[in-house]
């Protein structure tokens, strides 16, 4: 079940229809149910990590090493996981016969963050350590171009290309501009045509750590962690400037949709279905999910029970939202649609929990 609250008054001028446009920053698509539902996680104690996988809700033998540290992405069909920093790989996996089509290397400290499709051909992928963003081509993973992001850097710092969102022939790339480790006051969108593969634009955000973006209602809804600070123990306290966005992509206009005083949380990941969710940081091992029903006046919360931490990722398909719950001592991949948990999987003892999940789109 769903526990509802109405959270954050929104300004009449913001209109969002309650449906997505079909794609997702992360994961791309058109939503629905195929003939048979797979669904790709990763699933990491970090120190090892798996690639594996499930058909119609029931798990396969897929047990496929990977980095320790890697997300899963899937569009048009395709699947493909991220080596994240120390590996700094792309790897395109066959959906068919779960098996390697190839790993190819972006550069030694690229970090790659995200990919999506920049058409049928290339996917666009961000490199959160080398500053740019990078065409790929789909068939060999080779870099065929690169776009320079480091001008967007904070004084001693790096822009940290992260999350991407595709609307209108566009390229919409969260900035994390971090310096130090820590977030600067302005984060931003670096704006990238899709056509010309060339920066054409850039967007301010009056927010700290956008760390993830996806289009929704003709919309761009961006979820800005904030910043924290740490004492000698490493104990947490949030500076509670987080924040959810939501940008216009035509005109750039932006509305503050929630505070992170309002969510009582740090709004992280996103995933763009049928409905919108949100995964609500509130400290370490305590990452629980809400769907959001954005209105022309309120925001409205529904926090997703039987989810507890979802730092082991989202990934949304019409009315489905798969979520890696981390949860000590019972973590699972948790398949949800409307009220309900119709899928757990990978729980079973032994296997390492999820750190990267997406249905295959």
């Amino acid at each position: 079940m769903q526990a509802r609250h109405l959270v954050a008054a929104v300004p009449a001028l913001l209109a969002l229809v309650a449906c997505s446009d079909g794609t997702s920053s992360s994961n791309g698509g058109n939503g629905g149910k195929d003939s048979e539902d797979r669904i790709y996680w990763i699933a990491s104690d970090f120190q090892t990590g798996e690639l594996r996988s499930a058909a119609d809700g029931e798990a396969t033998d897929l047990a496929l090493e990977v980095y320790k540290d890697a997300k899963v992405f899937s569009f048009d069909g395709k699947v493909f996981v991220l080596e994240r920093q120390g590996a700094d790989n792309v790897v395109r996996i066959d959906p068919k016969a779960d098996t390697v089509v190839y790993q190819e290397s972006l550069g030694d400290g690229a970090n790659p963050y995200d990919i999506v499709a920049a058409d049928e051909n290339t996917a666009l992928v961000a490199l959160n350590g080398a500053d740019k963003a990078v065409f790929v081509g789909i068939a060999d993973g080779k870099v065929k171009k690169s776009v320079k992001l480091d001008r967007f850097a904070p004084k001693d710092g790096q822009a940290n290309p992260s999350a991407i969102a595709v609307a209108g022939g566009k390229a919409y790339v969260t900035l994390e501009r971090m310096a130090n480790y820590v977030a600067d006051p302005v984060g931003m969108l670096a704006v990238i045509d899709l056509g010309s593969q060339t920066l054409v634009d850039s967007v301010k955000l009056d927010c700290a750590d956008p760390i993830d973006v996806e289009p929704f209602g003709g919309k761009l809804i961006v979820a800005c962690k904030g910043t924290s600070s740490f004492d000698a123990d490493w104990n947490e306290t949030s500076n509670e400037d987080g924040k959810l966005l939501s940008v216009d992509p035509a005109t750039f206009d932006t509305v503050t949709l929630a505070s992170e005083k309002d969510l009582k949380a740090k709004p992280s990941e996103l995933a763009a279905g049928d409905e919108l969710w949100v995964a609500l940081y509130r400290s370490y091992g305590d990452e629980p999910v809400a769907k959001l029903a954005i209105g022309e006046s309120s925001l409205t919360v529904d926090m997703v029970t039987g989810v507890g931490d979802a730092f082991g990722g989202l990934s949304a398909k019409g009315s489905l939202l798969a979520a890696g719950d981390r949860s000590y001592g019972n973590s699972a991949v948790r398949v949800t649609d409307g009220d309900k948990i119709v899928e757990t999987l990978g729980g079973e003892e032994g296997v390492m929990p999820p750190a990267s999940v997406t249905f295959l789109k």
